[in-house]
């Protein structure tokens, strides 16, 4: 069958990318479903899977090869963040978008273009709680829950997530409200 991976909810419309069992395995699309009307329509195609799907200030985010894109539902407009070149595990908070550009943490803040590293560490899976995000974070030792306050600037452990004193490797973290 088809294979529908990365999905995000916005605006009433579900967008995802996918992969149809009859296209070429080098074409992949990005989607959107209209539930309301039963349409599926294809947005734009890609050489590579588009993933982590993300939305913030009513703009959907999402990573190809590690480049960020931004999709507007209301001008129907694709654009590329030429600042970001490597960008994976979106997150949205507070009005930054928050991801791991391949050598730490990083916040783009769409409101003016800017993009700032806060850390140098590796990390995946990103999720927020309360106004601080949390992610599987890799200090050169061992993986372990962190959290990144953006208060301080400051990354931490996760006290108590230690499980049996070695080393946790968290994964997918989600984070309910």
């Amino acid at each position: 069958g088809d294979s529908i991976t990365y999905k995000h909810a916005l605006e009433e419309l579900l967008y995802f990318s996918g992969n149809p069992n009859d296209a070429p395995t080098a074409a992949w699309g990005f989607y959107v479903y209209n539930p309301n009307m039963g349409i599926t329509t294809l947005k734009q195609t890609f050489s590579s899977e588009p993933r982590y799907l993300e939305a913030l200030d009513n703009l959907l985010y999402f990573s190809v090869n590690g480049v960020l894109h931004s999709y507007d539902p209301s001008a129907d407009a694709l654009n590329s963040i030429s600042s970001v070149s490597s960008a994976l595990f979106l997150h949205a908070m507070d009005g930054k978008l928050y991801f791991y550009g391949g050598d730490g943490l990083y916040s783009y803040d769409p409101s003016g273009g800017s993009t700032v590293k806060l850390s140098p560490m590796s990390l995946s899976s990103i999720t927020s709680h309360e106004g601080k995000l949390y992610f599987n974070g890799y200090d050169g030792s061992s993986t372990e829950m962190r959290v990144y306050d953006p208060t301080t600037g400051l990354v931490s452990d996760v006290v108590g997530a230690d499980l049996h004193s070695a080393a946790t490797h968290p994964s997918e973290l989600h984070a309910l409200s």
